[in-house]
C-alpha cells in the first residue's frame, strides 16, 4: 500500500509513467481534492496505474465540483475492488448522482465505503449499486440514513438482497431507530446468508430493545456470523433475553460486544452461561434454577473476544458470576470487564477468584478492567 499526505502534484510527479504492479493500493486520505484541478491531477495519476486494487479518499474536501471528474476518471481504473470515500457527503446528498456515474466505471468492486452519508443521500443511489453484485463490505457507519422518516433504511432495503455475496455490513452510528428502523431492514438481512460481520453498535442509545428483539428473529438464520458488535445501542434485559436465545445457532460466533448498554447481572450472567456452551443448553448437571454452573465438557472454543464492561445494571455480585464462569472460554485473546462511573468495587474474594481464573485463558491478550476497584488485600492483583 502507497499511503501519501501531500499534495496531489507530488503524487502526479511519483507516477509520472506507467506503473503496473497487479496490487498497488493508494491511500490518500486528508489530501487536498476541493478543487477540480486537483482531482485532475488525481486523474492522470490513475491512468497510470491501471491495475489499482484499492482507492482509500477520506477527508479530501471533495466538492461537487472536483468529483465530477473524479468518477469520470475512475474508468481508468475498471479493476478496482476497493473505494472508500468519507466525508464528503452534504445534506441533500447531491454527490450520490455523481457517484453513480464512478460505480458504473468500477463493476468489479468488493469494498464500498461511504461513511457519513445522509439519509437524502442514500435514498438516491440504489440504482447506481444494484450492479456491484460481488459486493462483499459496505460501510455506511457515521451516517444518518436511519432519520427522515427512515427513507435511507428503505432506500438501503432494495438492494441488500442483490448482494447475496456480502461478508460485511457495517451501520455503526446510523440513526437507526428501534424496531421502526430495524423493521425495514430485517426483510433484506435475510437475504445475507454469507454475512460474517454485522456491526450496528453507537446507534445514540436509539436501537434499544425493540430493535434487538426484531433483528434475533433474523439472526437465527445468519449462521456464519462471526462478528455481531451491539456496543452502545441502550438494550438492557429484555433484548438481551432474546438474544440469548439465539446464541446457540451462532455456533461460529467470535467477538461479541455488548459495552456500554443497560444490562443487569441476571442476563449478563445467562449471556455468558450460553457463551460457555458449545451446544444448545444442558442445564441437567445445575441445582434446579441455577444457571451459574458450567463444566469442563461445555467450553466454547469458537469465541475469540467478549466485552460486557460499562453495562450500568452490572454489579460485583453479576460480576463475580462472569468470573466463575470465564475458564470455559479458553479461546478468549480479549475479555472487557470494566465498571461504570464511578468505580465497580471488587470484594477481595472475587478480585482472588478473577487470578485464579486467568491462567485458565491462556491465549488471552487484553483484559479491560477500567473503573474497577478494590482496595483490600487483593489490590495488588488487578
Amino acid at each position: 500500500m502507497l499511503i501519501f499526505h501531500g499534495e496531489v502534484k507530488y503524487l502526479d510527479r511519483i507516477f509520472s509513467f506507467a506503473f503496473s504492479h497487479p496490487r498497488l493500493d493508494l491511500k490518500a486520505d486528508y489530501v487536498n481534492l476541493s478543487s477540480p484541478n486537483e482531482t485532475n491531477r488525481l486523474v492522470s495519476v490513475l491512468k497510470n496505474i491501471p491495475s489499482l486494487r484499492a482507492l482509500y479518499l477520506s477527508n479530501t474536501q471533495l466538492t461537487l465540483s472536483s468529483l465530477e471528474p473524479l468518477m469520470h476518471g475512475l474508468s481508468h481504473v475498471s479493476v478496482l475492488e476497493e473505494l472508500d470515500l468519507n466525508g464528503i457527503w452534504s445534506y441533500d446528498g447531491t454527490e450520490m448522482e455523481i457517484l453513480k456515474v464512478g460505480l458504473s466505471n468500477v463493476p468489479h468492486l468488493t469494498v464500498l465505503r461511504l461513511r457519513g452519508v445522509t439519509a437524502m443521500g442514500m435514498s438516491r443511489p440504489a440504482p447506481g449499486i444494484r450492479h456491484l453484485t460481488g459486493l462483499k463490505e459496505l460501510d455506511l457507519s457515521h451516517s444518518s440514513i436511519g432519520i427522515m422518516g427512515d427513507i435511507g433504511l428503505e432506500s438501503l432495503a432494495t438492494v441488500l438482497p442483490l448482494f447475496t455475496a456480502m461478508q460485511v455490513l457495517v451501520l455503526e452510528s446510523a440513526c437507526i431507530r428501534g424496531y421502526t428502523g430495524m423493521q425495514k431492514l430485517l426483510p433484506a438481512l435475510c437475504h445475507l446468508t454469507e454475512l460474517v460481520k454485522l456491526d450496528i453498535g453507537y446507534n445514540n442509545n436509539i436501537l434499544k430493545d425493540p430493535g434487538l428483539q426484531g433483528l434475533t428473529g433474523t439472526l437465527i438464520n445468519l449462521t456464519a456470523i462471526r462478528v455481531l458488535d451491539l456496543i452502545a445501542t441502550g438494550i438492557s434485559d429484555r433484548g438481551v433475553s432474546a438474544l440469548v436465545k439465539v446464541l446457540p445457532h451462532l455456533v461460529r460466533l467470535q467477538v461479541l460486544d455488548v459495552r456500554n448498554d443497560d444490562i443487569g447481572d441476571s442476563e449478563i450472567i445467562s449471556l455468558v452461561q450460553t457463551l460457555c456452551q458449545s451446544s444448545k443448553l444442558d442445564m441437567g448437571q445445575n441445582p434446579p434454577g441455577d444457571k451459574s454452573l458450567t463444566t469442563a465438557d461445555h467450553c466454547n472454543t469458537t469465541l475469540q473476544e467478549l466485552d460486557i464492561g460499562v453495562n450500568s445494571g452490572v454489579t460485583a455480585a453479576g460480576l463475580a458470576k462472569v468470573v466463575q464462569l470465564i475458564s470455559a472460554l479458553p479461546a478468549l485473546t480479549k475479555l472487557g470487564m470494566a465498571g461504570h462511573f464511578p468505580a465497580t468495587h471488587l470484594p477481595d474474594n472475587v478480585a482472588l477468584a478473577l487470578t485464579e481464573a486467568l491462567p485458565k485463558l491462556p491465549v488471552l491478550e487484553k483484559l479491560d478492567l477500567l473503573l474497577i476497584s478494590n482496595t483490600g488485600e487483593a489490590d495488588v492483583f488487578l
